[in-house]
């Protein structure tokens, strides 16, 4: 029987992990479409910042809950922050491979630590890890980001070097089978995922 595609994007911020997930699904012809902040967002509204803090932040800040600004911590905290998300991505993935239908998750959030709960039986799956490997070109897309918002949000250029530091965390513990894709130009980055997923 032929498995369901699921798609996991991840990447810090602004390495383009949304467009680049609306893009794939309108090739692939996937209706669902997962941002992890979205997920975030939505656990935030029914809870509170006394019983669950970590959903009140953001991944380069979480560290901030932990105490003193070190390397411990910055990890530390954004590994909490990604964790208390997880049971919801799951009951998407599972709800999912229920329904028989494709699902493409994108997010900071998606590390090789949440493969695991990743039922492999039932997804066909293509995990992308997207870079920007240059902090000026990084910093241009914080600030096309802004333009798009309402309210201008400075902790991405504030906190770069916490920003870069998790990622490269991140991408010394990607196994073999994770893409990691140089994102610069999106019609290559998409052509390159096609070419991946149709291999």
């Amino acid at each position: 029987m032929e498995k369901n595609r699921l798609i996991l994007i991840g990447g810090c911020p602004g390495t383009g992990k949304t467009t680049l997930a609306i893009k794939l699904a309108d090739k692939l012809g996937i209706d669902q479409v997962v941002s992890t902040d979205t997920v975030r967002a939505c656990l935030k509204s029914v809870s509170d910042c006394d019983s669950n803090p970590f959903l009140f932040t953001v991944t380069h800040e979480a560290w901030k809950i932990l105490g003193e600004r070190t390397n411990e911590n910055i990890w530390g905290g954004f590994l909490k922050h990604c964790e208390i998300i997880y049971s919801s991505l799951k009951f998407i993935i599972n709800k999912s491979a229920i329904e028989g239908r494709d699902v493409i998750i994108e997010g900071a959030h998606l590390i090789p630590n949440f493969c695991k709960f990743i039922d492999t039986s039932k997804f066909d799956v293509h995990f992308f890890f997207l870079r920007v490997e240059s902090d000026s070109g990084l910093i241009r897309r914080f600030d096309l980001k802004n333009s798009c918002r309402r309210i201008n949000y400075s902790g991405w250029g504030k906190n770069l070097k916490i920003i870069r530091f998790i990622e490269g965390k991140i991408f010394k513990k990607l196994p073999n089978n994770v893409f990691v894709l140089k994102n610069e130009d999106l019609i290559f980055s998409l052509n390159k995922c096609l070419e991946t997923i149709f291999k």
